[in-house]
């Protein structure tokens, strides 16, 4: 799910598997939404939280979002 700063939710995306280095299944969860965001703060929250992958020191979870620019 993606939210904004003022806890408006952006929408809901249905994520999927990939396998990763080693062909670990599932190492990977990826979601394309495929939407225009406007500049600003967002977040990212998950249904299933503790499937996670972590950082070592803090134990915080972690997300890649990418994104283009368009005119």
């Amino acid at each position: 799910t993606i939210s904004d700063s003022d806890d408006n939710v952006i929408g809901s995306y249905k994520a999927f598997g990939k396998t990763g280095k080693n062909k670990t299944p599932s190492a990977k969860w990826i979601a394309e939404p495929n939407i225009k965001l406007e500049k600003g703060t967002y977040f990212i929250s998950d249904s299933e939280p503790s499937t996670w992958s972590k950082t070592f020191l803090s134990g915080n979870g972690f997300v890649v979002v990418e994104g283009y620019e368009i005119e």
